[in-house]
């Protein structure tokens, strides 16, 4: 197995027994915020390949809110996660072309770059701006 693609069995069992107990392990709004950055990137498969703590959270996340295969979704997710989704693109639209801003300030706003560094050590890239 590739280092990277080694799991994170910590976090698994963490978010495992919170979801038995029915505690959250991540927050509704931190929730959407990780998956708005996934759609806006399509997928972002850099950082989902190297941070084995993304993975397990995804996992969890698509658990605890509904979104794996054929699951009803949980309506407050999907406000938020809409949400971010837009504040991403306007902020995307608004920064492209302002050369006082690195490619991947234009890219992402700073709480989606703090995040994902702060949890995932990833630093998020501008592929699609």
């Amino acid at each position: 197995m590739m280092e990277t693609m080694k799991t994170n069995s910590f976090r698994e069992a963490w978010n495992e027994a919170c979801l038995q107990c029915g505690l959250s392990a991540v927050s509704l709004d931190t929730a959407a915020r990780i998956m708005a950055v996934l759609h806006v990137e399509s997928g972002c498969t850099t950082a989902v390949t190297h941070s084995p703590k993304l993975r397990a959270d995804l996992k969890y996340i698509q658990r605890r809110f509904g979104i794996e295969g054929g699951g009803h979704p949980d309506h407050a997710f999907v406000r938020r996660f809409s949400h971010y989704v837009h504040e991403i693109e306007a902020h995307q639209r608004q920064s492209k072309g302002r050369t006082a801003l690195t490619r991947a300030e234009q890219a992402w706003p700073e709480w989606a770059r703090q995040l994902y560094m702060d949890h995932y050590n990833v630093n998020l890239t501008p592929v699609f701006v």
